[in-house]
């Protein structure tokens, strides 16, 4: 049975959500650059967020009245010179986004790379560059160019085998089979 891959890339920084204290938009763009404020020998670090409708600067905290030598010295200069990895690190990390009492918005920060499974079907091993939590029907509906209801009646029909549930949201990578003849574009149709 031929094996490909297909991968979830990010395109961008997904958004915030997070109800801005000017408006009353609840969305927000990171800005890409920290905030730091050193009190003696204790150091508070911010990711600056502005909100997509009026533009407004927010902080959401990253460390608060942390000793600088426990950062130490690398972690430092990658805030001090706003590391695009340890921007997307701290905008994705799940305890962050807890404190601050934001969640994220994918929408538009992805997309999937398909590659064409042979016409005889074939196991695909989908992979997540960026842990974007998406339910696996849609990963396979724009996958293999099939509707929902295509997708479900596949599953049913056993067409389509999947170790998970394909409405439960997934952000691991995983795999599943295609039996031939199963998809629209990318199933040898």
């Amino acid at each position: 049975m031929d094996f490909v891959e297909w991968m979830i890339r990010g395109t961008r920084l997904p958004e915030l959500m997070k109800p801005c204290v000017d408006c009353s938009s609840k969305l927000h763009r990171p800005s890409g650059k920290f905030r730091m404020n050193a009190n003696g020998k204790l150091l508070d670090v911010w990711l600056l967020v502005f909100c997509a409708k009026c533009g407004r600067t927010s902080k959401v905290a990253i460390h608060e009245r942390v000793p600088v030598a426990v950062l130490g010295n690398e972690r430092i200069r990658r805030y001090e010179s706003n590391d695009s990895a340890s921007v997307a690190a701290a905008l994705m990390d799940r305890n962050i986004a807890r404190r601050n009492n934001y969640r994220l918005d994918w929408e538009g920060a992805w997309h999937l790379e398909v590659q064409p499974l042979a016409p005889c079907g074939g196991r695909v091993l989908v992979r997540f560059e960026v842990p974007v939590p998406i339910r696996p029907v849609k990963i396979l509906m724009r996958g293999l160019a099939l509707s929902r209801g295509k997708v479900v009646e596949a599953i049913d029909a056993g067409r389509i085998t999947m170790p998970i549930d394909v409405n439960a949201k997934a952000s691991r990578d995983f795999e599943f089979c295609v039996a031939p003849g199963t998809g629209g574009r990318d199933a040898g149709a």
